[in-house]
């Protein structure tokens, strides 16, 4: 069995690095040796081998010699998964990319791509929605792929524990200065999302709205539906609640 699964995490693996110029165009002698101390580093992690072959293909090293040099050095260091991506997230990554990835590990749930561009256009210090040209949240994440999945309109964070190790990264205050706890600075953005959205005839009550008012506003607003899931957060003591399981 544990031969079955280094063979399966070999195949993973060699896929992965297919993206890499370096590792095509290496014989395939070179190709075989490299996957196989990816896949035997791993310690039957499927998620560590894919996130260390990603890493090494998109810092795009420039030939053969140079690709066996950084499966030496990931070999030899043997970084955890935490490690890797705390260096994806500190590798020529924009603090909107990280935004983006904080506010997908807060809400314990996939985010549509119009709620994530919704959240970006929430300027907290002018008390105001800015809608501008901006780049897509797809284009935004690209630095970060490795880390998200895109799916019917729905990105995803790739797996639970990367999910917990962006929190972790976070909660050690080195990736985004600009904010303290995420569940408050989530819960401020949705509650003055909700006050600039909701008309300012209807008082916000803690009642639920009628069905057609709620469908109403979910599909003028995006991020409403977020806003009014009971399921989402809680900001007493900044403590998550159980959320929906994120699929994978």
């Amino acid at each position: 069995m544990p031969e079955l699964i280094l063979d399966d995490i070999s195949a993973v693996v060699q896929i992965i690095l297919q993206g890499s110029d370096a590792f095509t165009k290496a014989p395939q002698e070179q190709r075989e040796i490299q996957v196989t101390r990816i896949a035997e580093a791993s310690n039957r992690s499927f998620l560590w081998a894919k996130l260390a072959s990603k890493q090494l293909r998109d810092e795009a090293p420039s030939n053969t010699q140079a690709l066996v040099k950084a499966v030496n050095n990931i070999v030899s260091r043997k970084p955890t998964i935490k490690d890797i991506i705390h260096r994806t997230l500190h590798s020529n990554v924009t603090q909107e990319a990280i935004r983006l990835v904080v506010w997908l590990a807060t809400a314990c749930r996939p985010l549509q791509v119009q709620e994530l561009s919704a959240l970006l256009s929430i300027q907290q210090d002018k008390q105001k929605i800015i809608e501008q040209d901006r780049e897509s949240p797809l284009q935004i994440l690209k630095p970060v792929a490795s880390l998200v999945f895109t799916q019917n309109n729905l990105v995803f964070l790739r797996h639970d524990r990367i999910r917990d190790s962006i929190l972790e990264i976070f909660n050690h205050g080195n990736i985004l200065l600009s904010i303290k706890n995420t569940n408050l600075d989530l819960a401020q953005r949705l509650l003055l999302y909700a006050k600039l959205a909701v008309p300012e005839s209807r008082e916000l009550a803690l009642e639920p709205l009628e069905s057609s008012f709620t469908r109403d506003l979910i599909e003028r607003h995006p991020l409403f539906d977020l806003g009014v899931d009971s399921t989402f957060l809680t900001i007493s003591g900044g403590n998550r609640l159980p959320s929906r399981q994120m699929s994978n």
